[in-house]
């Protein structure tokens, strides 16, 4: 059956009107409509049967299915940690996590500003054990767990806990003599070169190898 001149007109104008797809489609039996619907794929960016809706942002799950042998943490929406808003495209983050896919975990208070917002790959990275053994940390979670690194004289998950002062206890029995090291260094004082000292896991400012006596005992400080 042939459509008048009056619906394909119609027909042209709601056409138009479905701007969100790419493809479409007007099929006309009987005189009947058929629920328009897109065909193809949609644009970069959007999803739904008719493309209209937004795709939130994707990251690794932290939990999700076993769907595969071996492989775990798959890419989804809103890192499976938040509510996708499809009318703009943005997560909505449970409570915990951030980052504009919830991908990684939230620093309680912000650290209390007494710390920083720091991933466990960075914090390993940057930190060293008591034997000045520096660590590497590349798992999945490397860049989505994150914590604070609290400022010197601040403890506590969230930095805001003060250190009390601490020493061996003056009542320890001891026949061990405190222990003295000696470290000698040889370098070519005009190399401009300097050497950096850990201790129990922290190091010390940066050292010219021409520093005086002075000037080390102050980097050591």
């Amino acid at each position: 059956i042939r459509p008048t001149r009056e619906f394909s007109l119609f027909c042209a104008i709601i056409n138009q009107l479905l701007i969100a797809c790419e493809m479409r489609a007007l099929d006309i039996v009987a005189l009947s409509i058929i629920p328009l619907s897109c065909h193809g794929e949609c644009a970069s960016g959007f999803t739904g049967a008719d493309c209209s809706l937004r795709e939130c942002p994707t990251g690794a799950a932290f939990f999700d299915m076993a769907e595969i042998e071996d492989t775990a943490h798959l890419q989804t929406t809103c890192s499976g940690r938040g509510h996708c808003d499809h009318t703009k495209g943005e997560c909505s983050c449970a409570t915990g996590y951030v980052g504009i896919a919830c991908e990684r975990t939230k620093c309680k208070h912000d650290c209390s500003r007494r710390g920083q917002c720091i991933s466990m790959r960075h914090l390993a990275d940057s930190t060293r054990n008591h034997e000045s053994l520096q660590y590497s940390y590349q798992l999945w979670d490397a860049d989505k767990l994150y914590g604070c690194e609290c400022d010197l004289g601040y403890a506590g998950y969230d930095c805001s806990l003060r250190v009390c002062p601490f020493g061996d206890d003056p009542l320890t029995q001891s026949e061990t003599d405190d222990e003295i090291q000696l470290l000698r260094c040889t370098a070519n004082a005009s190399s401009n070169g300097h050497m950096v000292l850990y201790f129990d896991g922290k190091a010390s400012s940066a050292i010219p190898v021409s520093s005086s006596v002075m000037t080390l005992k102050h980097a050591l400080k």
